[in-house]
């Protein structure tokens, strides 16, 4: 509803309806085992981002990133690019590719700690699906992890 009252340009109501939805998400016990948290966050600072308040876009993407450090431990292995990946493609809306491209380059780092090799090629997949969908360039270095990955995938993957 927020990214429809932007689309017609009534920047006011889609903040009065992004505020519901955070009072909404504030209200739920969110499990810090659970990565939807982050794509929440992502969601709402991409909307908030669109109706131009930028910084409490930023702030609640800071927010979240810093709240994914401090409760990693808490997380599976096999969520941990689940729940980086929608904060790195929503620090890339908001016009902050050098913050992007680190955030990418953990999901790909934190996709590839897994033992078994379907889970580390689903994670390269849905990270690479992530930067094309966001038009996220990998530089350098994000080309190498994520050859570096595929490089260690086993038949048949």
């Amino acid at each position: 509803l927020a990214a429809a009252a932007t689309d017609h340009d009534d920047p006011a109501t889609a903040r009065s309806l992004i505020e519901k939805a955070c009072a909404i998400a504030n209200a739920h016990p969110w499990r810090s085992t659970r990565p939807y948290r982050y794509q929440y966050v992502a969601n709402l600072a991409k909307a908030q981002f669109e109706t131009g308040d930028h910084q409490t876009a930023r702030a609640w993407l800071d927010r979240a990133l810093a709240h994914y450090q401090d409760h990693v431990k808490e997380l599976s292995s096999l969520r941990r690019a689940d729940a980086l990946r929608p904060l790195a493609a929503a620090y890339h809306t908001i016009g902050d590719g050098e913050k992007a491209r680190a955030v990418y380059q953990r999901a790909i780092e934190t996709g590839a700690i897994n033992g078994n090799a379907r889970p580390r090629a689903i994670d390269l997949v849905l990270t690479c699906l992530s930067l094309a969908r966001h038009g996220a360039k990998p530089g350098k270095e994000m080309w190498g992890a994520l050859n570096g990955v595929e490089r260690k995938l086993n038949a048949p993957w």
